[in-house]
């Protein structure tokens, strides 16, 4: 247990709020939040396989305060990375959720849609730092997996700063060039890229950032990096982006799989999903609702 301070009374505050209009968010969000409470009263039936671990999903929370700093702007940098109310729902329904066979992860994938200048690379950043660190995986590999070497940067860059303003991190935490590592569980955390792919991946995590940006030119690299974590034991493999068009083969595959599991129209107990976006019947131009895609 990392932190006793419990973080369930804001993930349900933030539900009770999002499904009585007190929060402004779309379809696919509000099924999220119903997806989560019907999978609470599945508990313990035949069905559901999977039951919730308050003290895991408390922890990955504490984790963001506790161990992480905000790195830019005057307002912000250096101090602790406390999660808003919608991040907190996921870092809590993400990593809470196991299997009762094993114990391990319910959750094997993750879909993060949200628009630009919401935090995506900072959670995305937090989120790599614990598959490091956390989440008891000897020799674990994280990845941070774009189009472009450059965007792969982003995110690891931003876990870069977060480690050296840390000093719980940068007691535990090495830095070499494009490479993090914990010399005690031989574990690293590095950038990869479609024009620049690494030999040989064994992903514990792997970080997919913006998926709006790939095209079929890249589907060889990126089921590569779906497929090589198949020897672990709770792989990771999370998409963090904006929205695409329709020459995002690969986003549009993802988005269309993603919003039927979320709706419950097609079932998949493995994919994690929070899309935040605005409606279709939605007035674009109408500033009430530009909060459904932009939650912070």
């Amino acid at each position: 247990m990392i932190c006793a301070v419990s973080h369930k009374p804001i993930v349900h505050q933030y539900i009770d709020d999002v499904l009585s209009g007190e929060i402004v968010a779309c379809k696919l969000v509000k099924a999220a939040c119903e997806r989560h409470l019907r999978d609470l009263n599945r508990q313990n039936t035949d069905e559901f396989q999977f039951y919730f671990d308050e003290n895991e999903a408390n922890d990955v929370c504490s984790f963001f305060p506790l161990a992480l700093r905000h790195s830019k702007g005057a307002k912000f940098a250096g101090n602790p990375l406390d999660l808003q109310p919608w991040q907190v729902f996921i870092m809590w329904v993400l990593f809470g959720w196991k299997r009762c066979d094993d114990e391990t992860r319910r959750f094997r994938r993750a879909h993060i849609s949200v628009a630009r200048k919401n935090g995506k690379s900072t959670i995305a950043a937090g989120i790599g730092l614990y598959g490091l660190t956390c989440d008891c995986e000897p020799g674990a590999e994280v990845y941070v997996s774009a189009t472009k070497k450059d965007q792969a940067k982003c995110v690891f860059e931003e876990a870069e700063r977060m480690r050296e303003s840390s000093p719980r991190l940068k007691a535990l935490v090495s830095n070499h060039v494009n490479n993090l590592f914990v010399k005690q569980s031989n574990s690293f955390f590095r950038p990869t890229s479609s024009d620049k792919p690494l030999d040989g991946p064994n992903p514990h995590f792997t970080i997919f950032d913006e998926l709006h940006a790939w095209r079929e030119v890249h589907r060889k690299f990126y089921n590569t990096m779906i497929t090589g974590g198949g020897s672990r034991t709770q792989p990771m493999q999370l998409t963090i982006t904006t929205a695409g068009d329709d020459q995002s083969f690969i986003w549009l595959e993802e988005y269309a799989l993603c919003s039927s599991v979320v709706r419950g129209e097609l079932t998949d107990e493995t994919i994690f999903v929070y899309v935040a976006e605005i409606d279709d019947d939605d007035d674009p131009l109408d500033e009430r609702v530009w909060i459904k895609a932009n939650p912070n």
